[in-house]
């Protein structure tokens, strides 16, 4: 599968993902240990960029929304298709401030929490990423993890370039199919 940038002469536009902060805060979603494929690339903006299934993705925290733009995409990958994609990952049908209202009417020490980690989602991963994610995670720390889930993928998995930082360098997840062809040693 190649993967092709957006259009490496212009940097893609942000688009709106529709989930205000209350709903999704990516510094308490995505650098938490569920997910080991994102690098925060700003502070201020809050800003992370990272893979979901063929798309290198670029996320930005505002104050009313979540911004996110497509650096690069699998080919066949159709750009229509971008915010489903990104839906889908953050689980957006899911009302996580109605979840929340009710589980701070419940138990006492989750109301007390909450304002320190109101947005934070649970991710609907690939599984095939996920479970070699948890594979690599036994006795581990987060920054391990990262790196076994990194290497596979930059071993066996596509790649994908930003367009405006040439030595960034970030890959899709391989599919078994890919992993498939790797030795026991190898791995």
């Amino acid at each position: 599968m190649r993967l092709m940038a957006t259009g490496a002469a212009r940097v893609a536009a942000w688009n709106p993902l529709g989930m205000p902060a209350r709903e999704l805060r990516l510094e308490h979603s995505l650098p938490t240990g569920q997910s080991f494929r994102w690098r925060q690339t700003s502070a201020d903006p809050v800003e992370f960029t990272g893979v979901v299934g063929r798309r290198l993705v670029q996320l930005r925290q505002s104050p009313d929304d979540v911004l996110y733009r497509v650096l690069a995409r699998g080919s066949g990958e159709k750009s229509a298709n971008d915010a489903v994609a990104l839906e889908d990952y953050f689980q957006k049908p899911v009302v996580l401030s109605k979840l929340s209202a009710l589980w701070c009417s419940r138990d006492e020490r989750y109301s007390q929490i909450h304002p320190y980690v109101m947005g934070a989602r649970m991710l609907r991963q690939d599984p095939v990423e996920c479970l070699f994610s948890f594979i690599c995670s036994s006795n581990n720390h987060i920054s391990r993890i990262q790196g076994m889930v990194d290497r596979l993928a930059s071993r066996y998995g596509d790649p994908l370039h930003l367009p405006d930082d040439p030595d960034a360098q970030f890959f899709a997840f391989p599919t078994l199919e890919q992993l498939s062809a790797a030795s026991e040693e190898a791995l």
